[in-house]
């Protein structure tokens, strides 16, 4: 008695997804209808669409969620400070108060090396242009013994 084969089971198609619609697409992370990418809002700053949807909505955020995107941007301020898009957001956020404290400990540290670079002395200098005097002296106060050197670079 010969064995019979078990029936197969007829393949499953994948089902394809419809083409993009030309000028329809949005990057990863980039806002829709003006809604807050929770969890993407660096990757979002670093896209060219993005950063300059989040420029246009964080600052008409509450106060909760300014606190909410602050949290997750500090970590990442600094290196955004030096991103060819991301600079322009944290550009946007300095004169912003709740930014201020996360801003500053980005900065510290760091002032001489953000005024060599050609995104890094823009942000800086929008932060201390909105800086309470005590929190722009401390950073200016970086400066000390590296005159010379920020004035002699292309973008100090």
């Amino acid at each position: 008695q010969q064995q019979q084969p078990p029936p197969q089971q007829p393949q499953q198609q994948p089902q394809q997804q419809p083409p993009p619609q030309r000028g329809t697409s949005s990057p990863p992370g980039a806002t829709a209808g003006g809604k807050v990418p929770w969890g993407s809002l660096v990757a979002t700053a670093m896209d060219p669409k993005g950063s300059r949807e989040l420029q246009q909505l964080l600052p008409k955020l509450s106060k909760g969620q300014l606190a909410r995107a602050r949290d997750e941007l500090a970590p990442h301020m600094h290196a955004l400070s030096r991103h060819t898009f991301g600079n322009y957001l944290v550009s946007k956020l300095a004169p912003l108060a709740p930014m201020h404290a996360a801003l500053a400990a980005a900065f510290r540290g760091r002032v001489v090396e953000l005024l060599c670079h050609a995104q890094g002395s823009r942000v800086v200098q929008a932060y201390l242009a909105a800086a309470a005097p005590a929190e722009a002296e401390s950073l200016v106060s970086e400066l000390d013994g590296h005159v010379v050197e920020c004035a002699l670079d292309t973008h100090g």
